[in-house]
């Protein structure tokens, strides 16, 4: 896949987090912001794919690192970034994106 296809990609996928957001729980009972809830649920599919999609690594000192380095990846940075990104992209996600409630962690429950 190339690097444009993949930012597409990200692009749509957080584009779908952000439509989602606004029916999380912690959005609705006020809890979280809907850009926290976003930002949520964007930096968890990112670590879960990539993880997921890490290639198997035949020599074990090589697995290791691969897979400590991708312990240490700050995924919620990554998200908040493809969020400024289509927030540049889409005039409408500024109005979705508006805070609401109080700033905290989102709930998982």
């Amino acid at each position: 896949m190339s690097s444009a296809t993949r930012a597409r990609y990200w692009c749509e996928e957080t584009r779908k987090n952000v439509e989602a957001a606004p029916r999380s729980a912690a959005v609705i009972r006020g809890v979280t912001p809907v850009t926290e809830a976003a930002k949520y649920y964007t930096s968890e599919q990112l670590r879960e794919e990539i993880t997921e999609g890490a290639p198997d690594v035949f020599c074990e000192i090589y697995s290791e690192l691969l897979d400590e380095a991708l312990g240490v990846v700050n995924w919620d940075e990554i998200a908040d970034h493809l969020l400024r990104r289509i927030q540049k992209l889409d005039a409408p996600f500024d109005l979705m994106m508006a805070p609401r409630g109080p700033r905290s962690p989102v709930d998982s429950a």
